[in-house]
């Protein structure tokens, strides 16, 4: 899917009481939308449901949460409530917002979290990354917290030209056949321009 001019870009979430679960977000374009370009979790857990068992992966979002006073204000390209075991990773995240915030987790009760092999961009040398209400001003310093996002990084990941929305990744990108070699892909899956997902054993970011 692209995904752009929104309020939210995509959102898995469980607001009655319950379970959301088993769900799948990949090989989406995910740009210019007022607040978070991926909302996931139960926002008010027990009073509201959960999100669980779902992987969100190899999806690109680009100059998102770029309306400061949009209704989520503080919402960075990652909005993160309530879940149990949920994966995030081979993604690009393409940092625009105000803050230079990829993420925003705040609840410290949540558990099982697979977070790597990403890569937050941003121009601005400084990434803000909020992990179960804790902020940090840098990758280092939430790894060396959290132990999440230790194959992630900060390169810019060469797209052919995200200004005009072409995210094609040009041949020197650091995100070619550097994914988790490990991700549960599809059978003959296919990115978003239509070339073959797993080659030869390598899977992009």
């Amino acid at each position: 899917n692209r995904v752009y001019n929104n309020q939210w870009g995509i959102e898995v979430g469980s607001e009655e009481t319950g379970t959301t679960s088993g769900i799948l977000v990949i090989n989406n374009l995910i740009y210019d939308n007022d607040d978070s370009g991926l909302v996931m979790g139960g926002y008010d857990y027990p009073n509201s449901g959960k999100v669980i068992n779902s992987t969100f992966r190899n999806n690109i979002f680009y100059n998102n949460d770029d309306q400061p006073d949009a209704m989520g204000y503080y919402s960075t390209d990652m909005f993160i409530s309530y879940t149990e075991n949920c994966t995030i990773e081979n993604n690009i995240f393409y940092i625009t917002n105000g803050d230079n915030a990829v993420m925003y987790q705040y609840d410290p009760n949540a558990f099982g979290f697979t977070i790597d092999h990403n890569i937050y961009y941003s121009t601005n040398p400084t990434i803000g990354l909020t992990f179960a209400g804790t902020y940090y001003g840098n990758l280092s310093s939430y790894l060396a917290a959290t132990g999440l996002d230790a194959n992630t990084l900060t390169s810019n990941p060469n797209c052919v030209n995200p200004a005009a929305y072409d995210f094609e990744l040009n041949i020197c990108s650091p995100a070619i056949d550097s994914g988790n070699t490990a991700s549960s892909t599809l059978s003959n899956e296919l990115d978003f321009d239509g070339n073959v997902r797993l080659a030869n054993g390598n899977i992009d970011r």
